[in-house]
């Protein structure tokens, strides 16, 4: 299993089946991650929010172009639309 795979397991367990699926890729999992990290700011869950942009900030420091790329645009650049994650 790829360690971005095993990183997105640790961030959210309740997505391990579709995470472990080799048709989820990487852009999939930011495409979880993006509504569950709005809902961890509207309620203040400190927890589960370091590990989303701990998760993000890891993919955006690799030097894989599918990670940091996937990062960026499935991820950080949609923080601005939602007024929680502004």
């Amino acid at each position: 299993m790829s360690a971005w795979r095993k990183r997105a397991i640790e961030c959210l367990p309740s997505l391990k089946k579709d995470f472990e699926d080799p048709q989820t890729s990487i852009y999939g999992v930011f495409m979880e991650l993006l509504p569950v990290t709005v809902a961890s700011h509207k309620s203040n869950n400190v927890a589960q929010l370091k590990k989303n942009y701990d998760f993000a900030e890891w993919c955006f420091r690799q030097k894989s172009e599918n990670l940091w790329n996937a990062a960026g645009v499935s991820f950080y650049e949609h923080l601005g639309d939602k007024s929680e994650t502004l």
